[in-house]
């Protein structure tokens, strides 16, 4: 057995590479980037994206699940894998 401790972090993510967008589909649906971030939600563009993973990852975190809810929106989920993932 390992002794070892592994810290993962599951959380939702809200992404789009135009922060503009972003903030006006989070209006038309009642949602604040604010709010959502207070609970924890990932929210933004790359940079901000990968902001809060390197935060994550300075805080111990070792693997984190990234929840995709927007099952049907494949285009920035492969937005959010190209511009993210594998930096």
């Amino acid at each position: 057995f390992s002794h070892e401790v592994r810290r993962s972090l599951m959380t939702s993510i809200v992404f789009d590479r135009d922060q503009g967008k972003l903030e006006k589909r989070l209006a038309a649906e009642g949602r604040n980037a604010a709010d959502m971030a207070g609970r924890g939600v990932i929210v933004g563009g790359p940079a901000r994206v990968q902001e809060r993973i390197g935060e994550y990852a300075a805080a111990g975190v070792e693997r984190i699940m990234l929840q995709w809810l927007d099952l049907e929106d494949l285009e920035r989920l492969e937005a959010l894998a190209e511009a993210v993932l594998s930096q």
